[in-house]
């Protein structure tokens, strides 16, 4: 039998859907016993302008919320690092020692890059290399004279 067809599996998702269903009608209840005072009593002394103000407020925070979390939502990993010099790997814009490596950063996976005198793209061992040691990437980037 399938974790669908389970009769107790059924039955508790219905006991529980009926319960969240009560809370749900009993709140609205509340709700508008809460609120009633509110509509009857404060509402009419408050002026059209100001409501129309409270309104329009209202609408350009929930506007200014929803851009500022489509804004945070939007940035990326590549953010904080700078390329270098064009030559296709990244610095950390605070940490300006390591190097990371810019195929893994197009992914927004953050890889420091290893110097080493074996270019395993190429077999060979000539120059140094900075090298990425993620297993599905090992992309080798050339070490220019002096870099540490």
């Amino acid at each position: 039998m399938s974790e669908d067809q389970n009769p107790l599996k059924l039955t508790l998702s219905r006991v529980l859907t009926f319960c969240a269903g009560a809370a749900g009608w009993i709140l609205l209840q509340v709700q508008g016993e809460t609120w009633k005072p509110f509509l009857d009593n404060l509402l009419p002394a408050i002026s059209r302008s100001w409501l129309i103000l409270l309104l329009f407020l209202s609408i350009v925070a929930i506007i200014a919320l929803l851009s500022w979390l489509w804004f945070i939502s939007k940035r990326s990993v590549k953010d904080d690092y700078e390329l270098v010099g064009g030559r296709g790997f990244y610095r950390h814009k605070k940490r300006t020692s390591e190097y990371y490596c810019g195929a893994c950063l197009a992914v927004d996976r953050i890889q420091p890059l290893a110097a080493t005198a074996y270019n395993a793209v190429s077999k060979h061992a000539h120059g140094v290399f900075w090298e990425c040691h993620f297993p599905d990437c090992k992309t080798c980037y050339e070490r220019a004279p002096g870099e540490k």
